[in-house]
């Protein structure tokens, strides 16, 4: 069986490929960034003492409620 190619390591796509896996699939995940997560991110914020901003939680809490993403994570 070929594997099932990914673009995007957002946790779409982390749900995506485990959904994939589960069932049996071999997957390459493929990202443009030099890290995973999408916009589920920490950044510094300029001019602000280069606090430490987490974005995304609501993109997880939207995914988990479209797709139940947190079970198989947490399992």
């Amino acid at each position: 069986m070929r594997p099932v190619l990914i673009a995007g390591g957002g946790l779409a796509g982390h749900a995506c490929a485990l959904r994939l896996i589960e069932a049996g699939f071999e997957v390459e995940l493929f990202e443009l960034r030099p890290f995973f997560g999408g916009r589920a991110c920490s950044y510094r914020l300029p001019g602000y003492g280069g606090s430490e901003i987490d974005n995304g939680q609501h993109v997880l809490l939207v995914l988990h409620g479209a797709v139940g993403f947190l079970p198989p994570v947490r399992g």
